[in-house]
């Protein structure tokens, strides 16, 4: 026989076998344990009367919920530019739970560097199933930096014992691996404008102030190359969209978002855009001379 009990949720009933040597030895919790056949006799067997003896249907059912552990699938970190730009990455998943109504109630992300020594990156009672964490806190959690590192990681999920808040389940996943990560820092984008109070019909120049790395977290002299985006402006020759600081004129008042996009020297070359609203004051009157 199946030396074990399991409890069938569909039918709120209990299947197997368990020992009891203090008054019966084995006992069985459903009569298809030893009908298999449903013929009303017995199949026979260890823990069974002998075959053909006849028998009468009997099970042992539950009127409660027995609560089942979760899972958690689809393990995933965000892996885009714009992740290393705004410096943290996404860890999402899919929580599944085989109990119908039960949801998530609290979950626990575990990672590591060489996949043996796990630490705890984050933790809360929550629901969620995406969660942010700056790649700052990453490197100081697991002591030591990001850099070109592989990422292990895993989440332990846990239920909300069927809805009745206690006796809860957990399940904790295998592991997924994420990287390497980039060697270095994308780069840190920031500009400003000269004068900083801007008026239509004249000339004002955009200050880049971006920081690009070598490796690491080590600045590089400069950034490689930038790109402008700016709406309603035109360029003050020599200046074009691709100089470092161009100038520009606008013909008109009003507020647009200026864009900028500054490149690496890296192999290979990371980017990142800071786009910023800028105003754009009315004109100063023109004086005409009265003679």
């Amino acid at each position: 026989p199946a030396y074990s009990v399991a409890f069938n949720d569909a039918s709120k009933t209990f299947e197997g076998f368990a020992w009891g040597s203090d008054v019966l030895g084995w006992i069985s919790f459903n009569s298809i344990n030893c009908d298999t056949d449903g013929d009303g006799e017995s199949n026979g067997g260890s823990g069974c009367p002998p075959s053909g003896t006849v028998m009468d249907p009997y099970m042992v059912s539950a009127n409660f919920v027995i609560n089942r552990a979760p899972s958690a699938s689809n393990l995933g970190i965000s892996n885009s530019s714009t992740a290393y730009c705004d410096k943290f990455l996404t860890f999402q998943w899919t929580f599944t739970d085989p109990d119908s109504g039960d949801t998530q109630s609290a979950y626990k992300i575990e990672a590591s560097y060489d996949g043996v020594t796990y630490i705890i990156l984050r933790s809360a009672d929550s629901s969620v199933t995406s969660v942010s964490i700056p790649l700052s806190e990453i490197s100081a959690t697991l002591s030591g930096d990001w850099y070109s590192q592989s990422l292990y990681w895993k989440v332990t999920v846990t239920d909300n014992g069927a809805g009745t808040g206690i006796n809860k389940k957990s399940a904790t996943t295998t592991a997924s691996t994420f990287g390497p990560m980039p060697g270095r820092e994308y780069p840190v984008v920031n500009f400003t404008t000269n004068p900083l109070q801007i008026l239509a019909n004249q000339d004002v120049q955009f200050l880049d102030s971006s920081i690009c790395y070598i490796s690491g977290d080590t600045p590089a002299a400069s950034c490689s190359s930038w790109l402008w985006t700016i709406p309603g402006a035109t360029y003050v020759s020599p200046s074009t969209s691709t100089f470092r600081n161009p100038t520009v004129n606008f013909s008109s008042s009003g507020s647009v978002n200026v864009s900028l996009q500054a490149t690496d020297g890296g192999a290979p070359a990371y980017s990142c855009t800071l786009t910023k609203s800028i105003n754009i004051g009315l004109p100063l009157p023109q004086i005409k001379e009265k003679k």
